[in-house]
């Protein structure tokens, strides 16, 4: 597996709630290489659930994106 940031393009990008600017923006950028099988393995691993069937791999990765976000800076009051 990958270290916190990092990781191949089947392995996960992040834990959650990385903690800086730098470490968000990479993890977020890493998931553009990711396939759809490996978005939802890490939507799986950050969720703890399957992801929506119906998602496209390009939702799956705007939403892990806002996940990421949300981790590191908080969500919606």
């Amino acid at each position: 597996m990958g270290n916190s940031l990092g990781g191949t393009a089947e392995t996960p990008v992040s834990r959650p709630g990385p903690t800086s600017a730098e470490a968000v923006a990479e993890a977020i950028a890493r998931l553009e290489a990711l396939s759809t099988q490996a978005l939802r393995i890490e939507w799986r691993r950050l969720h703890r659930t399957d992801p929506p069937a119906s998602l496209s791999r390009d939702l799956l990765r705007r939403a892990l994106a806002c996940t990421l976000q949300e981790r590191a800076y908080g969500g919606l009051s």
